[in-house]
């Protein structure tokens, strides 16, 4: 993985072989990111696990998805979870006949590159955290 930022702005290039959430980790920790968004992001997987959480259950079901992948987009953001980076990120992506997935990203690698578009938004304190009544401890709650 690569990365430039200017400002708010970070362009993150992610290489063959990579793994998509845990370079956006690794960015983090290394920009010292607090929060950022993800604006875009476009490249080729090899293979992902995509996630559709059961609110019932509080879990995620996943499902795996072998072989190459155009990658239309990625979005999502990146918060903090007991002062760790923690990237929450959706993709949509499609196989050779168009046909189209989608989901949250458990794990995606990277087939040729993989670019993305972050922008900081540190003034933000974001953090995840349990709160009591909700299913899941990976909602975000502000920090002010």
């Amino acid at each position: 993985m690569e990365f430039s930022s200017e400002g708010a702005f970070v362009f993150l290039r992610v290489d063959a072989g990579e793994e998509l959430v845990a370079c956006l980790r690794s960015l983090a920790s290394e920009l010292s990111i607090e929060t950022a968004t993800i604006v875009s992001g476009v490249g080729m997987l090899n293979g992902a696990r995509l996630g559709f959480f059961s609110a019932t259950q509080d879990k995620y079901d996943e499902t795996a998805f072998d072989g190459i992948y155009d990658l239309s987009s990625v979005h999502g953001n990146i918060t903090r979870m007991n002062g760790k980076p923690h990237p929450h990120v959706h993709v949509t992506f499609n196989d050779s006949q168009h046909v189209t997935y989608s989901g949250h990203v458990m794990q995606a690698t990277c087939h040729l590159t993989m670019e993305l578009w972050l922008l900081r938004l540190d003034v933000l304190k974001l953090q995840r955290q349990a709160i009591e009544g909700r299913p899941s401890s990976r909602i975000v709650k502000l920090q002010r």
